[in-house]
C-alpha cells in the first residue's frame, strides 16, 4: 500500500493503521515523492490526499491508473465538495472519504480495496491464460493437413482453418457468417447431408468418402466425418466436419488394383506370358 498524504502526522499515523493489519506501507510526502515510488513494482492499493505540495491527489490518482489499471485508488479529502468526489470517481477513484478519516474507516476500506484488487489481478491472469489457450488452440486447428469447418445450429459457418479455406478456394476468414448450403456445392452436398444429419441426430456420420471435382483445387478424394459440437453447458452447440484429402492414396490403390488385374489376367493367358 501506498500512501500519499502532505502532513507527516497523518501519513504516520495512516502507515501505522495498515502496519497493524500486517500490510507493507510505502509512504510519499507529495506528488514527485509518488511519481517515485510508482517506477517500481505495482501497489495494490494507493491512498492519496487531495490536497498535495505541486500537483492534487487527482493527479496521483490519473498517474496510478496509467501506469497500474488494476490498483485500486483511495482518495482522502479535509474539504469535501460534490465536484470533488464526482471528479474522483469519474477518474476510477475506488472510494472517497473525507476527513478526519478513522483507523477502523481506512482498514475496512483498504481491505475491499485490496479484494477489489485480487479479483482484477486474477480476472486479467484468466483472460491471459484463455487468449493462450485460443492461440494454441488456432495454431493446431491452422497446422492440421485436414480440412475442418464448424458450424451452429443453423448451418451457417463458424470457422474454417487454412486447410479447408485452401479445399474450397476462400481466403481466411470468408467463410464465416455464411450458410453451408452455399459453400458445400455440387459434388460436396454430401458433406452438407452429413451436417445436416449431425445436427438432427446429435450423432456422428464417420469417414464416407465424397469424389469431387473443385473449381480451385481440381479432382478430389475425400474422406468425409461429421460430429456434434458441444459447448460448456453440454449443450449441442453446431456440429464439426473434417475432410482428409486421400486423393493420392486412392489413385496409388487404383494403380495397384488395376496392376493386378493385368497380373490377373497375363497369368491366366499362355499366349501373353510367351
Amino acid at each position: 500500500v501506498l500512501i500519499v498524504e502532505d502532513e507527516s502526522v497523518l501519513r504516520l499515523t495512516f502507515a501505522e493503521f495498515l502496519l497493524e493489519e500486517g500490510l507493507d506501507v510505502a509512504a510519499a510526502a507529495n506528488y514527485d515523492e509518488a511519481a517515485r515510488e510508482l517506477r517500481g513494482p505495482p501497489f495494490d492499493v494507493v491512498v492519496t490526499d487531495i490536497i498535495l505540495e505541486g500537483k492534487t491527489g487527482i493527479d496521483v490518482l490519473r498517474l496510478t491508473h496509467e501506469k497500474f489499471p488494476n490498483t485500486a485508488v483511495i482518495v482522502i479529502t479535509g474539504e469535501p465538495n460534490v465536484e470533488t468526489a464526482a471528479k474522483s470517481v469519474r477518474l476510477g477513484a475506488f472510494e472517497y472519504l473525507a476527513k478526519p478519516v478513522t483507523g477502523r474507516e481506512l482498514k475496512r476500506v483498504v481491505r475491499l480495496a485490496l479484494d477489489r484488487k485480487r479479483i482484477a489481478d486474477e480476472r486479467d491472469e484468466y483472460a491471459k491464460e484463455i487468449d493462450i489457450y485460443r492461440r494454441e488452440l488456432e495454431a493446431i486447428f491452422n497446422s492440421v493437413n485436414e480440412a475442418i469447418v464448424t458450424v451452429d445450429g443453423t448451418l451457417n459457418v463458424c470457422q474454417s482453418n487454412a486447410a479447408a479455406d485452401t479445399l474450397l478456394g476462400a481466403g481466411a476468414g470468408e467463410l464465416a457468417g455464411r450458410p453451408a448450403a452455399q459453400v458445400f456445392l455440387a459434388d460436396l452436398v454430401p458433406a452438407l447431408d452429413a451436417l445436416r444429419k449431425t445436427l438432427l441426430t446429435q450423432q456422428p456420420v464417420v469417414e464416407f468418402t465424397v469424389e469431387a471435382n473443385l473449381p480451385h483445387a481440381g479432382a478430389k478424394v475425400l474422406l468425409v466425418s461429421a460430429v456434434p459440437l458441444l459447448d460448456s453447458a453440454a449443450g449441442h452447440a453446431g456440429a464439426v466436419l473434417v475432410a482428409r484429402d486421400v486423393t493420392r492414396v486412392s489413385r496409388l490403390e487404383k494403380e495397384l488394383e488395376d496392376r493386378q488385374q493385368y497380373h490377373n489376367i497375363v497369368g491366366k493367358s499362355h499366349r501373353m506370358r510367351e
